[in-house]
């Protein structure tokens, strides 16, 4: 009977002991469980804080992203998360050197400035170059009567062994042929420089020439979100400050500066908030910017000079967009354009310097069957004829 109630007691023994086991298990389970969400507290507000703030997260937190971030949506404002020192942002905050390509309008010259070293262009390669430990380099293609179809034609003659780590917009100015020849040239813009540049940024500057409703830069703001540019919009300032521009409503000296404190703004944030590049495939906006990649350029050597002042040139049939380059030359002048002997376009010329030179949309829907005559109104005219552009339509 006693051995009977010994082996009892030692079970209940064990019984006890394996229930305080548990408990303790269990309680430190609770305790373990509380301290990570302690921690994964502290680490979301870290987080948030640095992000709404927009400041870089911390070192240990720079790379962690609130969902996968890898693929930003066609209008998220963001390129994506990258390796370190894949994009210009990275890259300048590494202290590594940069390039930038500058390509617009006359605003974008520096005109209404006292000199070229007052233009914001370099004004914000001075700015940049003090403000990080890098070697900034701009390089500035626009032209006085810049339109996209001119930057348009600036990118594809570029050479294949350029590269820049941001390219920077800046139009205003009719193309012709309206607004949607506007953002057809400009969405072109954007696509040669993803498709010719290696992780290139792009920002896109809506010029304070520009009204509150103005379709150009409404375009501008839409192609932006949807090509992952950030927006640098110069309006607000002007409009709340006095003194930025010249009689002509360019930008003087402090116009130019105030042009480059926009533009570093958006470049400042992009740094702090370790921006990187997306290297995602983008659908077209406007379909027909497909046709802008079938890019064509006949020189003039490749004409023939029927007289001192016409070029002809054969051409199988052809349609798509047809645009000139060449130098216009001090005064009025003109150039006709003929294609399969009828007159097609009259370009009109005013220029008050030596010679401006021009790249001019002629036709953005041309039918070419069996080829083009050019004409200038006088031969030093047609001597600053320097080519023609076809883009083709498949």
């Amino acid at each position: 009977m006693s051995k009977f109630r010994g082996g009892e007691i030692l079970k209940r023994i064990v019984v006890v002991i394996a229930y305080g086991l548990c408990i303790a298990l269990l309680i430190s389970l609770f305790r373990k469980d509380a301290q990570d969400r302690r921690e994964y507290t502290a680490w979301a507000n870290t987080i948030n804080q640095a992000d709404k703030a927009g400041q870089a997260r911390p070192d240990d937190l720079a790379g962690v992203t609130d969902g996968d971030s890898s693929e930003p949506g066609p209008d998220d404002d963001s390129e994506a998360a990258a390796p370190a020192a894949d994009s210009f942002y990275r890259k300048l905050k590494a202290g590594e050197d940069v390039r930038i390509l500058v390509l617009g309008d006359a605003v974008a010259t520096g005109a209404g400035s006292s000199g070229e070293e007052q233009s914001w262009a370099q004004q914000l390669e001075d700015d940049l170059s003090s403000q990080y430990d890098s070697n900034v380099t701009v390089t500035n293609l626009s032209s006085e009567d810049g339109s996209a179809f001119a930057g348009y034609n600036a990118m594809m003659q570029m050479d294949e062994n350029e590269n820049y780590d941001l390219t920077i917009l800046s139009y205003a100015e009719d193309t012709g042929g309206g607004e949607e020849t506007f953002g057809l040239c400009y969405e072109g813009i954007m696509r040669a420089v993803r498709e010719r540049f290696d992780s290139c940024a792009m920002i896109a500057v809506v010029e304070h020439m520009m009204a509150e409703d103005s379709a150009r830069a409404g375009l501008i703001q839409e192609l932006a979100g949807h090509y992952g540019a950030l927006v640098a919009d110069t309006r607000e300032l002007f409009q709340n400050t006095d003194g930025l521009t010249d009689e002509a409503n360019f930008p003087n000296d402090a116009g130019q500066e105030a042009y480059s404190e926009v533009i570093c703004d958006q470049i400042e944030g992009a740094v702090a908030a370790d921006r990187g590049y997306s290297d995602r495939e983008i659908d077209m906006v406007n379909p027909n910017v497909e046709t802008l990649s079938n890019y064509e350029y006949y020189p003039a050597k490749d004409f023939v000079r029927v007289t001192e002042i016409s070029y002809a040139l054969e051409l199988p049939s052809v349609s798509g967009m047809l645009g000139i380059d060449y130098n216009a030359q001090n005064g009025e002048s003109a150039v006709d354009v003929y294609v399969d002997e009828g007159r097609l376009a009259i370009l009109n010329n005013s220029v008050e310097g030596e010679e401006e030179h021009k790249v001019l949309l002629i036709d953005e829907e041309c039918t070419i069957e069996s080829g083009v005559l050019l004409t200038f109104s006088s031969t030093r005219q047609a001597n600053g004829f320097n080519g023609l552009i076809i883009s083709r339509a498949e």
